[in-house]
């Protein structure tokens, strides 16, 4: 093989990688990357434990989180969705910008009135606008955290 013939083996590797690249950057910059989780919360006064729902958004548009709450744990496979925001500033349902997140909050008793039980499973769900159902992992919410040892 010549000089030449590895230079142009070289560069048509070379080009045909660099288009790849670009192919993969191109899609994953339109990709829809969310991720919801479901997590304790508490306010500061008055002090009131809140059951939270965060929508993160890790693409590089805005999403529109059209409903958000979560799965009722009787096998019913029916939901508790927000229908309105604790006394606590809350971004969803709503548009979640670019790189960021949303949260919505549900009261703890509020919760459980609803018959969810904090120390079993709980899976928080979000709609959105474009009609895809995203839901979290299996969460454990530790209602009331073990107390370490005193040394």
């Amino acid at each position: 093989m010549t000089a030449g013939e590895i230079v142009g083996i070289y560069a048509a590797v070379a080009s045909t990688c660099a288009l790849g690249w670009q192919v993969y950057s191109w899609k994953r910059s339109r990709s829809t990357r969310v991720e919801v989780l479901a997590e304790i919360g508490m306010t500061v006064d008055p002090p009131e434990t809140l059951v939270t729902v965060t929508v993160i958004n890790s693409s590089e548009h805005p999403v529109r989180v059209a409903s958000c709450g979560l799965d009722l744990q009787d096998g019913s496979e029916g939901q508790l969705p927000m229908m309105h925001q604790a006394n606590v500033a809350g971004t969803v349902p709503g548009t979640v910008p670019a790189r960021d997140a949303g949260t919505g909050h549900f009261y703890v008793q509020e919760v459980q009135a609803a018959g969810i039980d904090l120390d079993a499973p709980l899976t928080a769900y979000a709609w959105l606008s474009t009609g895809r159902r995203l839901t979290s992992r299996p969460t454990i919410l530790k209602l009331h955290p073990r107390r370490s040892r005193p040394r």
